[in-house]
């Protein structure tokens, strides 16, 4: 499920924010459904996660400096 805005989801003369009530509207869906148990949804939700690893972002790892085949770790940023 993937959720774009589109020009007539910006804010209402109200100030509400017709993409912003649609994900609370489904956060609250989500916890009605595992009775409001802040466990049973974690667990819910890890499972949803293993399931779909391949969509998942990942972070980069950080560069690691000094282990290049630079002598005396060249390759580390001056400080």
């Amino acid at each position: 499920m993937t959720m774009e805005r589109k020009p007539e989801d910006e804010c209402r003369e109200d100030g509400a924010d017709p993409f912003l009530e649609e994900i609370r509207r489904l956060r609250m869906e989500l916890s009605e459904e595992h009775g409001n148990d802040v466990r049973r949804l974690g667990e819910y939700l890890m499972q949803r996660q293993r399931e779909h690893a391949e969509l998942l972002v990942r972070e980069p790892a950080p560069p690691t400096y000094g282990s290049s085949s630079e002598p005396n770790g060249a390759d580390t940023p001056e400080r």
